[in-house]
């Protein structure tokens, strides 16, 4: 007798076989648990079919499919049978700031805002780090008596930089469009 096995957790059909006939009963076949005498169906693209404990039946197979997490956008793999997990989406998100409404992925305006004025900030601290230094060993060279007249032009340079650094907050597409000040030569 053909016998069919399926998965003792989600009942997803994995081998078939064939039962032992009871040694005692002749005729009796000794059918092991997680397993079934009744034919399950053709398989069909994109399904999985399992055991419901009186039947077979077809439940979606997304196995290795990308899902994006409807909190975080955060993506992630689908590893189980079943239909796209609750909090998930199949659907790629527009941008790093999109947030779910409930059925589709929506721009965040503000969040993006927020983000690009974060990356703003940074880059404001790194180039003001990267000017301190330089009017640093500007600033020793003109008391040490050793700058020439291209070293003090180039001190004063890097001094306005730093303050029109500072001033990139100040214009009028900030911080959505900025127009970074051009380091001194």
């Amino acid at each position: 007798m053909k016998i069919f096995h399926y998965h003792p957790d989600n009942g997803e059909l994995y081998a078939s076989g064939t039962a032992d006939e009871s040694p005692r009963e002749p005729g009796v076949w000794h059918i092991p648990a997680f397993a079934t005498d009744k034919q399950p169906p053709e398989q069909k693209e994109g399904m999985a079919i399992v055991w419901r404990g009186d039947d077979w039946a077809y439940t979606p197979d997304l196995r290795g499919e990308l899902v994006f997490c409807t909190k975080s956008a955060m993506v992630g793999e689908i590893t189980t049978i079943g239909p796209v997990p609750e909090g998930y989406t199949d659907k790629i998100p527009l941008t790093d700031q999109s947030e779910w409404d409930g059925s589709a992925w929506v721009h965040n305006a503000s969040s993006e805002r927020a983000a690009k004025h974060s990356a703003a900030v940074m880059r404001m601290r790194t180039l003001h780090e990267h000017a301190v230094d330089r009017v640093s060993v500007l600033t020793m060279a003109v008391e040490e008596g050793m700058a020439d007249e291209a070293d003090r032009e180039l001190l004063v340079a890097w001094r306005r930089y730093i303050v029109m650094v500072y001033k990139v907050p100040s214009q009028p597409g900030y911080p959505m469009q900025i127009e970074w000040p051009k380091e001194p030569v």
